[in-house]
């Protein structure tokens, strides 16, 4: 291999980490728009504010996403759901109206499902992987980023989030 070609390897890849990192900064503000849930409300993150809000990103296809939903639906049943103090959205990703409903219903998960049919809230997040979790804290800025389920670090990351001011 000749060094020239080393290093445009090299290169690429402190390129991709460099992106990496920055979809996992934590302290990014929240992008703006809304989507619409299950029921065709209109839903924005910026509406949440004063709250601790977990995003997570899934689609039906996706194995580790459907391991993954009942510890999200977890979250939405918990007391500091139930007292307003936590919202909980599913984010579907790339996928109809249809083929969500279709595994929400099947499963009997009671959680808000937000549908994100072009990917376009995934991308403002830059989810390069399902499921990826986001806790938004208060301020709406991203207090955590995961991508798979690490449900001791989720869970940490929602308890702190919701012990800070």
């Amino acid at each position: 291999m000749r060094t020239w070609q080393l290093v445009a390897i090299i290169a690429a890849g402190l390129v991709v980490a460099l992106i990496w990192a920055g979809a996992r900064e934590e302290g990014v503000a929240v992008p703006n728009g809304a989507l619409a849930d299950l029921q065709g409300a209109a839903v924005r993150l910026e509406d949440f504010r004063g709250k601790v809000v977990l995003l997570d990103f899934w689609a039906s296809w996706c194995a580790p996403c459907r391991q993954a939903m009942p510890h999200t639906e977890a979250f939405s049943a918990s007391p500091a759901a139930k007292a307003g103090e936590l919202v909980v959205l599913a984010v579907n990703v790339n996928e109809t109206k249809a083929e969500a409903e279709r595994f929400i219903t099947a499963h009997h998960y009671t959680l808000r499902v937000l549908l994100d049919g072009q990917g376009r809230l995934a991308d403002a997040f830059q989810v390069r992987g399902l499921p990826t979790f986001v806790v938004l804290g208060r301020d709406g800025k991203v207090r955590y980023r995961q991508s798979g389920l690490d449900e001791p670090g989720l869970d940490a990351a929602v308890r702190a989030a919701l012990a800070a001011p």
